[in-house]
């Protein structure tokens, strides 16, 4: 299932209806009968102020290309051989972690206006050149205004999509700790294992991939990952005043562009090889790195600032726990802790491991076999093998201790 917090989604909701052109956003009243447009974005329900179409013009935002191209002074080495961003210095240059983080800033910061602005001309165009009038025959608004639905914004519309944030976040958090801190590696060493794709540096791969991560509930990394959701992710978008009304704001739902967007990307420093998949979700710590158990990611998951954003949340949980007879009680206790903890949403996949290598070895025999990929289900046989291994990578996490003695805490 996907779950999603009805109160987080009102409040979504209330906090952008302050920005109508006109006025006219959702009203408390129609703020609590929220519905999700598309993956994970909260919209009206009703004959009015619904969102009544889905523009992807524009594009999507990669924060693990823009961590690999600021190693690369905004070049792209790995993929396309061009300049992709602005000049921002020679990484081994950079004498403390502040310039590496305001260097990445100006990267995300030049690729979100770029891409934000490509999606208002667009969506002006549309309004042009894409009218519908059917659709907008049943909205009350555009009937009362004479309006057509694709230029009629009642009910702001900002939400846009970063994806593969936790792949640039945990590669900020290695880079802080082994080189600026701990003083173990240079730059220049980075750099050089990097353009190898860390062949010849398994050792030093190792160190990165083993830095603090996020959904680990490590105070070292989340105080980091926190601040660069909340001050570059979120906060550079808000600067920006997109076509609809009021500030743009990120939605994590990264669909199978995680996949994608892997293929051409270059290895990172979080110890990622080159091609790799990125991370599968909005808030999702990377696959296979949250090792501390669900009540883990959990806690990491719930420092970060949520009310103005929609982030999603992949969790695998363990099949024989859930089938026990004590399953459904834990997953209660699960979901309660959850609800306190103000998270906005949470999807489970709970497929074992080999029910999964048995699927793609026999899919004529699990052709019912569905999973959860990110913001949407699909029959595991109809995924690529690519995007196959990359749910079997996700923890399947299991309660322990220290879990469930967290979770008793809650109730």
């Amino acid at each position: 299932p996907s779950i999603k917090h009805d109160v987080i989604g009102t409040e979504q909701l209330k906090y952008y209806s302050q920005f109508s052109k006109n006025n006219n956003g959702a009203t408390d009243d129609e703020a609590h009968y929220w519905g999700l447009v598309l993956c994970m974005s909260p919209g009206v329900c009703g004959r009015r102020k619904t969102h009544k179409t889905r523009s992807e013009g524009g594009g999507s935002i990669f924060p693990a290309k823009m961590m690999e191209i600021v190693l690369a002074d905004g070049f792209d080495w790995s993929y396309s051989g061009m300049q992709l961003g602005p000049h921002t210095g020679d990484p081994t240059t950079f004498k403390t972690f502040e310039q590496l983080w305001e260097a990445f800033r100006s990267q995300y910061a030049y690729a979100t206006s770029k891409v934000i602005r490509a999606k208002d001309i667009m969506r002006y165009y549309e309004s042009k050149f894409l009218q519908m009038p059917f659709v907008s025959s049943i909205d009350d608004g555009c009937m009362e205004l004479g309006i057509d639905s694709m230029e009629l914004s009642e009910q702001p519309n900002g939400w846009h999509n970063p994806i593969t944030t936790v792949v640039a976040a945990n590669s900020l958090v290695a880079i802080k700790k082994l080189i600026y801190d701990e003083k173990k590696y240079t730059m220049a060493q980075l750099v050089t294992a990097l353009r190898a794709n860390w062949h010849g540096y398994e050792d030093m791969r190792q160190d990165f991939l083993n830095a603090p991560k996020w959904g680990n509930d490590d105070e070292y990394a989340d105080t980091i990952i926190k601040k660069f959701y909340e001050d570059i992710i979120g906060g550079e978008m808000a600067k920006i005043t997109n076509y609809s009304g009021g500030p743009v704001l990120p939605v994590g739902q990264a669909v199978g562009l995680y996949m994608e967007i892997g293929s051409r990307t270059g290895p990172t420093p979080d110890g990622r090889f080159g091609g790799d998949a990125g991370d599968d979700g909005g808030i999702s710590p990377y696959m296979g790195t949250d090792k501390k158990g669900p009540t883990a990611v959990l806690k990491s998951v719930s420092k970060v600032q949520k009310n103005q954003k929609a982030n999603l949340l992949n969790q695998r949980l363990s099949v024989p726990i859930m089938r026990s007879v004590h399953g459904f009680t834990i997953w209660k206790s699960y979901m309660d802790a959850w609800e306190k903890l103000n998270i906005d949403h949470v999807q489970f996949n709970c497929v074992s491991t080999a029910e999964m290598k048995a699927a793609q070895k026999e899919p004529e025999k699990h052709q019912d076999l569905i999973v959860r990929v990110s913001g949407f289900s699909a029959r595991f046989v109809d995924i690529p093998t690519y995007g196959q291994n990359t749910i079997i990578a996700r923890n399947e996490q299991a309660f322990g201790a220290d879990d469930l003695e967290y979770l008793n805490t809650q109730l």
